[in-house]
């Protein structure tokens, strides 16, 4: 890439993801590589798994911010579930919120068998004191963790990788052509029948149903 083969990049980099290596370094540089050839559909499927292992890279931030434009809105977050994913995405993975929800509630049971071998007094108060307060956190990890699972499994994050699509009233059904999404527009999806996808589309709350393979899944 660096000697400007970007094809010879993009199919060895291509190799190491179809092989099953998650890694957002992989990802990032092949979205690099993709969106240096004007794909900015696989572009931006890459530079969005990137951003699910390292939610805090600048950098990948930074390429998602320049791309958006050109691509169309985000969809919107329509219920509790999908806000929420939406406002931890750029913060903490799904694995960093597994890991904190699990640690939290270890924590408390440590704090509650600490408790229990405490003498009655000042000590013992302030423990369980701060054990409510772990096990409050612990709470909530659980639920954002189980939200995000939700999200992932009942209504995944999507981006379209055609050069564009018209969505449909149903599957196979002939288009309006009033909607066309363009390359790298970020979707979620909501339904799968046969070789077709309702998706949710961008900037509404109104849904469509597109070819499958016009789509990649990235959340």
């Amino acid at each position: 890439y660096s000697r400007a083969e970007v094809d010879d990049a993009i199919r060895l980099y291509q190799q190491l993801a179809d092989s099953g290596i998650r890694n957002a370094e992989l990802y990032y540089n092949l979205g690099l590589a993709y969106n240096a050839t004007g794909e900015t559909g696989q572009a931006m499927r890459y530079w969005r798994l990137a951003e699910a292992l390292a939610p805090r890279d600048p950098d990948v931030h930074t390429q998602i911010a320049a791309l958006r434009p050109e691509t169309g809105a985000r969809p919107p977050a329509r219920d509790i579930p999908q806000r929420l994913d939406r406002a931890l995405e750029w913060i903490v993975s799904m694995d960093e919120t597994a890991a904190l929800a699990l640690g939290a509630w270890l924590l408390f049971a440590l704090l509650v068998f600490a408790v229990g071998a405490l003498r009655p007094g000042v000590a013992r108060s302030l423990l369980r004191a701060v054990s409510i307060l772990v096990a409050v956190f612990a709470l909530v990890g659980i639920l954002a963790f189980g939200a995000r699972v939700y999200v992932r499994l009942m209504e995944p994050s999507a981006v379209i990788v055609a050069a564009s699509v018209s969505p449909s009233a149903g599957p196979g059904a002939a288009t309006e052509g009033r909607i066309t999404l363009r390359a790298g527009a970020e979707v979620a999806i909501l339904e799968r029948r046969d070789d077709y996808v309702l998706i949710l589309l961008p900037g509404s709350g109104n849904a469509g149903w597109v070819p499958a393979d016009a789509v990649a899944v990235v959340g």
